[in-house]
């Protein structure tokens, strides 16, 4: 029933389509005005670009970071449905935590756990060297902390379990 479930079902279909089929799961289509005549054009999430290439070539990408960080909160680069724009996210989690459809409880566990986890160990020369701001702006974790961890399917019922 409603928050008895142990996995998320959603979220275990797409981690079945990512296992299943990884490379057109992984790979997205970069829809700039430069690429007008071409069918499409393939290339690496900013963080598999960091995670390939290093910190230089990101940088190359995006300019420098501060223009990085606002570029990947507005949106305005490629990605998967719904984890572009973070500010269309926040905008949406403000909606559900004003109508009381979740708490921030889950979201900010959530998101603190990923951004610790990021800063100790998401960085190439050694520990505490991450940059958990990138992590937090470059893929689906704000997606996830707000619209997939706090889903009624999922997230625990009684505020004990919250």
């Amino acid at each position: 029933g409603l928050g008895y479930n142990v996995f998320n079902p959603a979220l275990m279909a797409r981690a079945f389509a990512l296992i299943t089929w990884p490379r057109a799961m992984t790979t997205w289509i970069e829809p700039t005005a430069k690429f007008i005549g071409v069918d499409a054009h393939t290339t690496a999430t900013p963080l598999g670009i960091l995670k390939e290439d290093g910190l230089d070539k990101l940088m190359a990408v995006f300019g420098n970071a501060s223009s990085m960080y606002t570029e990947l909160f507005f949106g305005h680069r490629a990605g998967s449905l719904g984890e572009t724009s973070i500010l269309a996210l926040l905008i949406g989690a403000a909606i559900l935590l004003y109508k009381r459809y979740i708490t921030w409880h889950i979201p900010l566990s959530f998101l603190g756990t990923a951004a610790l986890l990021a800063w100790v160990f998401g960085g190439k020369t050694g520990l505490f060297t991450g940059d958990p701001i990138l992590h937090l702006l470059s893929g689906g974790m704000v997606l996830g902390a707000f619209f997939m961890a706090t889903d009624y399917v999922t997230a625990p019922s009684l505020k004990a379990g919250q």
